[in-house]
Order: structure tokens, then sequence, then C-alpha cells
């Protein structure tokens, strides 16, 4: 509101601000990753992280930043002294964070902060800029989350075809698995033996025309000893039930009738001594909690007695479905499909849900 006075009367006009006001750090702090795992499982490790500074003072800013440790972990550096010129210079230092070597499993929330002569930050700034909202800021606390848990993988080759609808390879890699995208030549001309494991992405024959037509190179590939691992589709995601699996599988229609939405329903799993719930990790009940939206979406609704269902669960007061995850030999190789939503699980570093996956990939070829 702007006011003014002509001849002692006094007037009020209303003006919208032309750009978005906020107040901002002197410095802002931005820990990166934002999220990381730590393996607990045959020694603690460490945990490579970075922070990004920015300085949002019209002059120079200069201090030290630090990560605020939980009880008995060590930084290497302790802290990281840091100078930054004119507003709007970056720089990134790194630390290495090393947690005690009987650091329990768990969801930890480590702090960063950077001070200077009389200020102190711990907040980080992420700018959003669009022609039709114009700029505005996201000011939050700083700070990187390290889930601890014990999984362990087995060294094989992974090949991923990616769809653009999830993040899973990169979770691959946190694990410690080798992961290679494949690329339009690699699906048509490539050598798809050279991978042990070949995981397709979320929707991945909706959004990659290269899958389809390589659709029956890869059956080829389990046919001659691979692992394929497809996770969930849709009806429409150029799914035909008769020619892109190995045997017939229908993908429930409608689909709200072919869903788990209850993050909590119980699994039952069917063949609990099969090598995809003990090795390389021993799958149990607790490996099923903390699981976060739904249990998995677009369940099959028939499929060939080829298929091997592994588990079942239900939403209350509903029939128990057994499509979550059903596992076929072909040839001399195996088919995994699964509809469980584990690309969210990662995506929210639920536990369980990277030790199963990491099962799914591992399934090795002694026991296809």
């Amino acid at each position: 509101m702007v006011g003014y006075r002509v001849h002692g009367e006094r007037a009020e006009v209303a003006i919208t601000p032309t750009r978005f006001l906020a107040v901002l750090p002197d410095v802002s702090v931005r820990a990166e990753p934002s999220a990381t795992l730590l393996n607990t499982a045959g020694g603690r490790g460490s945990v490579g992280v970075s922070v990004v500074l920015r300085n949002h003072r019209p002059e120079a800013a200069a201090g030290s930043v630090r990560y605020e440790l939980p009880r008995g972990w060590r930084s290497d550096p302790a802290e990281h002294a840091f100078h930054l010129d004119a507003r709007g210079t970056v720089t990134t230092v790194h630390f290495d964070l090393q947690p005690p070597k009987d650091a329990p499993c768990g969801d930890y929330r480590i702090a960063v902060a950077a001070s200077g002569e009389g200020w102190r930050s711990n907040r980080s700034v992420r700018t959003i800029e669009y022609d039709h909202i114009g700029r505005t800021y996201v000011v939050a606390p700083s700070e990187v989350r390290v889930v601890a848990f014990p999984w362990a993988v087995d060294p094989v080759r992974v090949g991923y075809v990616a769809s653009g609808f999830d993040s899973v390879p990169e979770f691959l890699e946190q694990m410690g698995f080798n992961v290679t995208l494949l690329g339009h030549e690699d699906l048509l001309l490539g050598d798809l033996a050279a991978f042990d494991t070949i995981v397709l992405g979320v929707y991945a024959y909706r959004s990659r025309p290269d899958l389809v037509a390589a659709n029956q190179r890869l059956l080829r590939y389990v046919e001659d000893g691979g692992h394929l691992v497809v996770q969930l589709h849709r009806p429409g995601d150029n799914w035909d039930p008769d020619t892109v699996p190995p045997y017939r599988l229908v993908i429930g229609q409608p689909s709200f009738n072919w869903r788990i939405t209850d993050e909590s329903a119980p699994v039952t799993v069917l063949q609990p001594n099969h090598r995809l719930f003990n090795a390389p990790n021993r799958i149990s009940e607790s490996d099923w909690g903390g699981w976060r939206k739904d249990r998995g979406l677009y369940f099959p609704m028939e499929w060939a007695t080829e298929y091997q269902p592994l588990l079942s669960m239900s939403d209350p007061g509903w029939e128990p479905m057994q499509g979550g995850m059903l596992l076929a030999r072909y040839g001399k190789g195996t088919y995994l499909y699964t509809s469980l939503i584990l690309y969210y699980q990662l995506e929210q570093y639920v536990p369980g849900a990277f030790r199963l996956m990491a099962n799914m990939v591992s399934y090795p070829a002694g026991d296809r």
C-alpha cells in the first residue's frame, strides 16, 4: 500500500510488487547430497558429502562451515574456512563424515551451519523462477539425511533401460552395483549378454519405442541365460500381454481394483525359502515396515502357469492379490515382473525396499 497527500487529503493506492520480497540469510548453505546411504554390514565406512555456499550479501562474506555431528561421529576436516566475494558468489567444500564402528542403524539428520563475524546461517535457499510467476525462494533448514542399515549386493553387471519415470539407477549405484544405462543402439545392436541382469524402468515400454522394437532381443537374452527384471507397467504402456512378456501376463483393469493402497498392508511371502528372499539379504517382516504411499500398483489380473507367484497381500476388506512379484523360467534364464512401487520406496529411503531390490537384481545365475 502506497500513501500520499494532495492538498492536505490523504490517499492510498494498493500496488502489487513486480518482484517477490524475501528475507534471505547472509550466506546460504546446501548439503549435497541431501540424502545418502550408510551400510552397517561389515564395518561402517564413511560418508562423502559436500556443502554449497552462496553469498546473498552485497559485500564479501568470510567464515567457516561445519556439520553438527551426532555423538561419536567425526568429520574430516572438522570445518572448512571460506571466502565469498560479491553477492551471488558460490563455492563448494567437501567433508568425509565418519560414524563410530558401533553406530546403530537409524535415520540420521545431520545439520550443517556456516558462521562469520556477526552472522550465522543453517539455511538453504532454492530459487524458483518462471515467466508466469516471477521469482520466488524456498528457504529451509540445511541437513544431510544418512539412512544406516545393513545390505549386501552380488557383483553382477547391470544394464538399465531408463524410462524417465524413476531414479532407480542412481540408487542401485549407491548400493554398490555397476550400472550401465542402455541407449537406443545398445538395445537394438549391442551385446546384451554382457549383462548378468537387465532392469526395465517404470512404464519403460511407454516411453522407449526402441525398447518395444528390441523386445524380441530381450526375450532371447533371457532365453540364453539372462535375468530380466520388469518394473510395473499399465495396460496402455504398449503392453501386449501375449507378446511383450515371455508368457501371457495381463495387467488388471480397471486399475483402481488392482492396487494395494495401504502401505502397511500385511505381506505374506508365499515361498520364504526362495533365494529371492534369502540372498544376498535375508528378507524379514521388518523389511516390509516403513513403506510409504502404496505397496504396489497395476497388479496383474491373469498370468500363465509358467509364472510363480511369490507374494500375497491385500488392502483391508479386499481379497489377497498374488501378482506383486511373478517369476518365470524362460529357456536358460529368468523373467521377474513386479508391481511393487519399489522406485518410490527408494526415493523415500526405505531400507527394506533397498534390500529387496538388491536381491531382485542380484538373483544369481546358478539359481535360475
